[in-house]
């Protein structure tokens, strides 16, 4: 009788750990399922993304631009706040980020990055590299930064008078933290990233060069 109440205890123990088993098995085959759809769900949004910009390059940059200066400005704002630096949310400055962004930034770095790249000289390897940077850095950087403070600035409420005041007050901390900042980003971006994405590269930096010049501006 012994015997039979052994037998039937491992037999039971063995079924109960044979369920545990197939439950862990269809466990793991479910939370395999969930991440095989994302991962086509994210790789069909990308090669929307790549289509988009090969049949509406202009367009898709702009926009691309523009969602992506919301999110620096906003999470830049959030960090004064967080400072005690501002009370909420100053949403004509956020629209000045954002159209910028879609209207100025976006068409004129593709039109920039079009230039640098279809431009003829005899250098090559990291010459060129280097050329591209200093070309880069040293006229388009001060320009850019000049419009971009001076457009957000106005946007966000402040007479010709006091635009100017605030660039003399700020511009040249805005532009050291640029050379600091973008010589590398760029070194690897016309390195590593194919011409069709460098604005996208770009732009990612810019997430967090938005959220640095915001808090310099501030």
């Amino acid at each position: 009788l012994k015997k039979i109440l052994k037998n039937m205890e491992a037999t039971t123990t063995n079924r109960r750990c044979e369920s545990k088993s197939v439950s862990t098995q269809t466990d793991d085959y479910l939370l395999e399922q969930k991440l095989n759809e994302k991962r086509k769900a994210a790789l069909s949004l990308w090669s929307q993304y790549l289509e988009a910009n090969r049949n509406s390059p202009l367009v898709t940059k702009s926009l691309t631009t523009g969602v992506l200066t919301l999110f620096g400005n906003l999470s830049a704002q959030y960090i004064l706040i967080q400072k005690g630096k501002q009370n909420s949310i100053v949403f004509r400055k956020l629209a000045a980020f954002v159209l910028f962004g879609i209207f100025v930034s976006g068409p004129l770095g593709h039109i920039w990055l079009k230039f640098l790249n279809s431009r003829k000289t005899k250098l090559r390897g990291q010459a060129l590299i280097i050329y591209k940077i200093a070309l880069d850095r040293l006229l388009y950087s001060p320009a850019f930064n000049v419009l971009q403070m001076s457009m957000v600035y106005k946007v966000a409420g402040l007479s010709w008078p006091k635009v100017f005041s605030a660039l003399q007050r700020t511009f040249w901390a805005a532009q050291i933290l640029n050379w600091k900042m973008w010589p590398f980003a760029q070194f690897i971006n016309f390195n590593f990233v194919p011409p069709e994405l460098q604005l996208l590269f770009m732009n990612v930096i810019a997430l967090f060069w938005t959220v640095a010049l915001s808090l310099v501006m501030a």
